[in-house]
């Protein structure tokens, strides 16, 4: 089928130049002329020229080529699985310096946990201290943990003083005596319930307005 319309494009591709020169050697039928010789085998030329296309075969894949390129992606494919990818090393977490900090108590409820730590170091930016907070509870925590940093000993036990008093005079005594110095001595706490940073916790409103009385 592709050789016929291959054959009558190469004859429409002759016959039309001949047909609009001299119609009348070609067409023999009705009234030659060169509009109608132009309408006949135009229209042969373009109709078999697009059905040769059509039908023509498509050209097997060269079997060697075939298997180079099977060869190749089998190469590709073996490199790919031999090549280890890099593995990235995990950063070691980095632990307080045994010099930052002294644990100075300890204290265990039935589902929290409370660690005092005396801070010895020089850098008390906030950024500083939290880390150090956040490393001492992935390091000591069993279970949910508040953890405190004072930079004085003396300001940590007045503030364990103050956990143990029970009426309202005891505590505005001790409020009035003890509060601004405990508040300026405890640098940051780490809270079991929002796992948030508090920077100097106890300079707040109280903190201020028993400063003005003085």
């Amino acid at each position: 089928m592709n050789s016929l319309f291959l054959i009558i494009f190469l004859l429409s591709l002759v016959l039309l130049p001949v047909s609009l020169i001299k119609p009348s050697l070609i067409l023999r039928f009705g009234s030659p002329s060169r509009k109608k010789a132009l309408l006949i085998f135009g229209s042969l030329l373009i109709v078999s020229f697009i059905l040769f296309g059509v039908t023509a075969e498509k050209k097997p894949v060269n079997e060697a080529q075939k298997v180079v390129s099977e060869v190749q992606t089998q190469q590709e494919q073996s490199q790919a699985t031999a090549t280890p990818k890099p593995t990235e090393t995990p950063k070691p977490t980095e632990a307080p310096k045994q010099e930052e900090v002294q644990k100075l108590g300890y204290e265990e409820a039935k589902t929290v946990e409370n660690f005092f730590y005396l801070f010895l170091g020089t850098e008390k930016s906030k950024e500083n201290l939290e880390r150090i907070a956040k490393d001492i509870k992935t390091k000591e925590c069993k279970k949910p943990c508040n953890i405190s940093l004072f930079d004085d000993k003396r300001a940590y036990e007045l503030d364990r003083e103050r956990s143990k008093l029970t009426t309202k005079g005891e505590i505005d005594a001790w409020n009035n005596k003890n509060y601004i110095y405990v508040a300026d001595h405890l640098l940051g706490q780490l809270t079991f319930d929002t796992d948030a940073f508090l920077f100097y916790p106890l300079r707040d409103w109280f903190y201020e307005e028993l400063k003005a009385k003085r």
